[in-house]
């Protein structure tokens, strides 16, 4: 029997076939076209295999087959407000109950070019001591409509506190214009009552939003919260703001005068008593008489 000769992609049929020989005894066209059939059947699926695969090419290997995945860097956006370090403060608060309290400026810049400085004045969790912070926001991007508890849940986060109880706010007067005010209860450690505040001024892009708690438990009225606001000015540090200053230019016209500081009355200097002439000459005329008689009460 010769070898089998190698099916290849272009032949169609490349298998040979030798007949077997039939017994002598049994019929030569038995079930050999069937046998053939399946031959032929058989060979067909095996030519389209191969034909299949030498469609496709020849097969890449593993290490070109898997890839791997390009890695791309992920970096984070800017953070809105970033921190403005060595910043001079621009704000101040002549208060009286506040002056003898550490003082703590933080000042930071939204990426809309607003500007935001926060005033703290005191311990929260000190309750002997007067606490008060006030946030100051200026510029474009400043405010926003929101309510005003939600301002002062922002604030009062930022700070770590939490705003546990908040009154019906109503109206307060402040050199900048009408405010709001409300009586609250913050917490952090412990819960503390205070006032808190929130004066947003749309138009000149103005927003300050904060609290003042009294020492002492002792609740904060109306008319302090009003000499608070009306007590910030600016310091030197914001001479090139213009605006800011027109701003704050026109709010001092129009401080309360309950609020205004009193100038000290002028000290005058007592000036001593003269002693009338006649009075001189007399005293100076009894001096050698009162002289004589003490010499004679001495010789007697």
């Amino acid at each position: 029997m010769p070898p089998p000769i190698a099916a290849q992609p272009q032949d169609v049929f490349a298998i040979r076939i030798e007949p077997r020989q039939a017994p002598a005894n049994r019929r030569q066209h038995g079930r050999r076209p069937t046998r053939l059939l399946r031959i032929g059947l058989g060979s067909g699926v095996v030519m389209a295999v191969v034909a299949y695969v030498a469609h496709q090419g020849e097969v890449k290997p593993d290490a070109a087959v898997r890839q791997r995945p390009e890695r791309f860097a992920a970096t984070a956006p800017p953070p809105v407000w970033q921190e403005i370090g060595n910043s001079s403060p621009i704000y101040a608060l002549d208060a009286p109950a506040l002056k003898a309290l550490p003082v703590d400026l933080e000042a930071r810049r939204h990426a809309s070019g607003a500007r935001e400085d926060a005033l703290t004045y005191g311990t929260f969790d000190n309750a002997v001591e007067a606490h008060a912070r006030l946030v100051v926001q200026d510029g474009v991007g400043a405010h926003r409509p929101h309510s005003f508890f939600v301002d002062l849940a922002r604030g009062a986060a930022n700070a770590g506190l939490a705003v546990m109880r908040s009154g019906q706010p109503v109206a307060l007067p402040t050199k900048f214009g009408m405010a709001e005010s409300a009586e609250v209860v913050l917490s952090a450690a412990s819960d503390r009552s205070c006032r808190a505040i929130r004066l947003a001024q749309a138009d000149a892009e103005f927003l300050v939003v904060g609290w003042f708690c009294g020492a002492h438990a002792q609740p904060v009225t109306q008319r302090e919260l009003t000499c608070l606001i009306d007590r910030l000015a600016l310091t030197p540090a914001a001479a090139d703001d213009v605006e800011l200053k027109a701003l704050f230019a026109r709010a001092d016209r129009q401080r309360q005068a309950v609020c205004t500081p009193q100038p000290l009355a002028p000290v005058r200097k007592a000036t001593p008593a003269r002693t009338p002439k006649r009075t001189h000459k007399a005293a100076r005329a009894a001096e050698p008489r009162a002289t004589i008689r003490r010499l004679l009460k001495v010789l007697r």
